[in-house]
């Protein structure tokens, strides 16, 4: 009797076209990320708004955006939408696990002349196409260091933010063809989970 209840304000809600609905979120949510969830309040009073899931946590940003968390993987997490306590949708989503991120210059690609050193732009994490609803997430941190052509390490910092310091620009302005710029050890952070440490190594040859 409960079931056929609930199917039966379902269709009253569905049928009304002032509820609230889901209005972005994809079939899959990231591990590790802060993953968006935007309401269409459709004029609705937001405070009669109720979002509830299965697994993991979710976070009210504002009244018709929240940030959905997930740990583990999960074949089926149910997102539910309450309008006056009355689910009036329903979605059905995955969480996975991101491969690693290809780590890149914004204006370089796998070489570093020494004219560039100042023009690199943001380090930044370059994800699959098909991973399109990755949340927000902030490069913080990295290690940068400068190694010869025989494999012998010049020069090592560790660099708050997400472009080259002042110190690794003038190092690479005083190196010779075939040294190596590494970029390692990246932390990121997002708004829901801190900071975390993001695997993968960039090496760029530096020519003149």
């Amino acid at each position: 009797m409960q079931s056929l209840i609930l199917i039966a304000q379902i269709l009253f809600l569905s049928l009304n076209s002032s509820i609230p609905t889901i209005k972005s979120i994809g079939d899959e949510v990231y591990i590790g990320f802060d993953n968006q969830l935007l309401i269409d309040l459709k004029g609705c009073n937001p405070e009669d708004v109720n979002i509830k899931i299965s697994s993991g946590t979710i976070a009210k940003r504002t009244d018709s955006t929240y940030s959905i968390f997930v740990n583990i993987p999960e074949d089926e997490i149910k997102v539910k939408l309450y309008y006056k306590k009355v689910i009036c949708q329903i979605k059905t989503i995955k969480a996975v696990r991101l491969p690693n991120p290809e780590i890149a210059f914004e204006n370089l690609d796998r070489t570093i002349s020494k004219a560039q050193a100042t023009q690199t732009g943001k380090l930044i994490l370059k994800y699959p196409v098909s991973y399109s609803n990755i949340g927000v997430s902030n490069i913080i941190s990295f290690n940068a260091a400068i190694e010869d052509t025989n494999g012998r390490f010049l020069f090592s910092t560790y660099t708050r933010g997400d472009a080259l310091d002042n110190n690794t620009i003038n190092m690479l302005s005083k190196v010779k063809s075939g040294t190596r710029l590494i970029i390692n050890n990246i932390i990121t952070q997002t708004s829901g989970l801190g900071a975390m440490n993001t695997p993968g190594t960039l090496t760029l040859q530096i020519v003149d």
